[in-house]
Formats: C-alpha cells, sequence, structure tokens
C-alpha cells in the first residue's frame, strides 16, 4: 500500500488544501487506520469498528468463527494520524459500538455525534431522517458542529422506525411494559402510515423481530397474530421471522398459528429443522387437546395447511409428535382438498 500510495495517490492529494476521510463500520476502519498514511486532515466515521483482535475487542464477538484464519501482520494503532480531528457519531447503546469508541478515546482524542437508538446502521438512520449528506458535509466544511448535529438529530429522530425498532429492543430486553407498550404502538404507526409499498415492507421486515419480541414479553397474542397477518400480505416475512412468530405463538399457547408458521417456515427452508422442536410440540399438544385423526385434520384444514407443499413436513412432525397413525389419514386430505381445488381452478 504506501508504494502504490507513494506512485498514485499522493500526487492526486497534493493538489488540495484539505484531506478529509469518510467511512461507516468497516469502511470507518480504513479511514481510521489509514488516516496516517493519507496525512488527513478530518476523519469522519460512523459506527466504526477500529479491530478485531480478541484480545482488544472482548466486548465484540462478531468474527469469532473467522479468528483462526486471520493473520494481524501490523500494529493498527500505528496508523492512526496524530494530527487528524476524530469525529465519530455512533450509538452509545450499541455496546460494540461504544465498545470500539472507548477504545479509539485510549489513543486519540474524539469528538463524538451519540445518535441514540440508531443502531449499527448509523447512515441508514441518518439517511431516513433527511440528515445524512448535511451532517457530513457540515462536519466535513466546518459548517457544522458536534452538538450542531446531535440537536439535528434530536429534533427528527421520532420519526425513525429504526430509532422506535431500537427502543423497543432495549425496554423488551428491560422487562418495562408500560413504555414498551408506548413505543411498540409509535413504531406500527409509523410503519402503517408509510405511503410506499417497498419501503413500508422493509421497515416491516427489518421491525419484525423487535416487534415479535415485544408482542411475546406483553402476552398480546392476537395483537401478534394481527401483525403477523399484516407481514404476510406485504411479503414481508423471511425465514428466521416465520420461526420467530411460530416460536412466539406456542410460548403464548397459539397453538394452531404456531404450526402454520412453523409449516411455513419449512415451506421456505425444507433443510433448516430449527423449528422442528416447536412443530413437535405444537402438533402433540393440538393433538391431545382435540383428539387425532378427522378433529386433526379439521384444524389443519382450517389453518389452510393440507396442501402438497406442506405435506412432507407435515408426515414428519406428525411421525415425531408419535402421531404416525395420522399421515394416511392426512394424505387422503390432502388429495381431497387439492381435487377440490383444482376444481375451482385454483392451485392445490
Amino acid at each position: 500500500m504506501p508504494a502504490t500510495y507513494q506512485r498514485l495517490v499522493r500526487p492526486l492529494l497534493g493538489s488540495y488544501r484539505r484531506v478529509i476521510l469518510y467511512g461507516a463500520s468497516m469502511g470507518g476502519t480504513g479511514a481510521l487506520l489509514h488516516s496516517k498514511l493519507f496525512g488527513a486532515d478530518q476523519v469522519i466515521c460512523i459506527s466504526p469498528i477500529l479491530t478485531v483482535r480478541p484480545e482488544l475487542t472482548p466486548f465484540d464477538r462478531r468474527w469469532e468463527e473467522d479468528l483462526p484464519a486471520m493473520r494481524f501482520r501490523f500494529d493498527e494503532f500505528d496508523g492512526l494520524s496524530r494530527e487528524a480531528r476524530f469525529v465519530i457519531l455512533y450509538d452509545p447503546f450499541e455496546s460494540r459500538d461504544a465498545g470500539h469508541v472507548r477504545l479509539l478515546r485510549r489513543h486519540r482524542a474524539v469528538q463524538e455525534v451519540r445518535l441514540p437508538f440508531a443502531g449499527h446502521s448509523g447512515p441508514g438512520f441518518l439517511k431516513e431522517l433527511g440528515l445524512l449528506s448535511g451532517a457530513i458535509a457540515g462536519l466535513a466544511d466546518g459548517s457544522a458542529a458536534p452538538q450542531d448535529v446531535t440537536r439535528w438529530v434530536r429534533a427528527r429522530k421520532r420519526s425513525s422506525f429504526r430509532y422506535w425498532t431500537f427502543l423497543v429492543d432495549r425496554l423488551a430486553a428491560r422487562g418495562r411494559p408500560e413504555p414498551l407498550e408506548r413505543a411498540v404502538a409509535r413504531l406500527l404507526a409509523i410503519i402503517e402510515a408509510e405511503p410506499d409499498l417497498r419501503w413500508r415492507r422493509y421497515m416491516t421486515r427489518k421491525s419484525t423481530p423487535s416487534v415479535v419480541a415485544a408482542f411475546r414479553a406483553l402476552d398480546a397474542g392476537a395483537r401478534l397474530s394481527d401483525f403477523a397477518e399484516a407481514a404476510m400480505r406485504l411479503k414481508a416475512l423471511q425465514p428466521p421471522h416465520l420461526q420467530a412468530l411460530a416460536e412466539a405463538h406456542f410460548a403464548l399457547a397459539l397453538l394452531p398459528e404456531a404450526l402454520r408458521y412453523g409449516l411455513l417456515f419449512l415451506a421456505a427452508a425444507p433443510e433448516d429443522r430449527a423449528v422442528q422442536p416447536v412443530l413437535r410440540k405444537t402438533y402433540a399438544e393440538m393433538a391431545e387437546a382435540t383428539g387425532s385423526g378427522d378433529h386433526m385434520m379439521a384444524q389443519l384444514a382450517a389453518l389452510g395447511v393440507l396442501r402438497p407443499r406442506f405435506q412432507p413436513a407435515l408426515e414428519n412432525v406428525a411421525r415425531e409428535a408419535g402421531y404416525a397413525g395420522d399421515i394416511a389419514q392426512m394424505r387422503r386430505a390432502i388429495a381431497r382438498h387439492s381435487a377440490e381445488r383444482l376444481q375451482k381452478g385454483k392451485r392445490p
């Protein structure tokens, strides 16, 4: 890198009065660790990761599986400029990001811009608030101080779905039902008011784990089911969301819904058995409560899961739950329902 820099980059930078480096997350890593080489006057980073050395970052284990293949060939702190001004934007409640900022402060003076409940996605948070370009440009040219950006964020943050999503996470983890109730209601109101379908789908997808955890903590099964149905209509749910919904419905004793979302998970990820324990217990409890055979088939028909795409998973679940005797009847019911759907011109 130094040789390439001397040949290509240094002549280019020589024509500029100031050198400012900017990056987010691992991009922030590059900006920080090349600040000395590039002779930076200022470094602006959002949620930077200073190093992944395990002995320096006991607070951050995101790369634990990759560490055996890594080789650390230089001291990261040697790359930090001693003259540059460092401005770091981060969420103080995101413990890993806060840990990297504390580590940086041990080596260099840092000006902080705190973004509470932005999470690691600080650029997305600022962009959602309409502040990303203005904040970074203002910090770079000196027209905005860190406290100005803090004031702008404070004035707009309550319109951000990201802000409310991370706040919901924190309140659910701390077991504070009353503020959690208000926060999840505000989050859902922001999502439902969004006119752009694609953006509403994106917000729903990103907030689903937090909303599911909140309704589970609040013991709000009916509201959980309503949210799940709306998310299904938006086509916003991915396999991890379906697994979380199956587990939450089971925990709230909503067995038919737990079975439905578990089967949807298996239809989307047939090789993944993560949801199998919940499905097995759900099927067994449903069969024990209402009886197997005809009663169980009636429940499955009402759920809309007597379909060929669910058949392998259903048979496996019934077998593992100890109700292998249901399988023959299940096959007949699926064949009958498929024929009826075909007669109506629908897919089986």
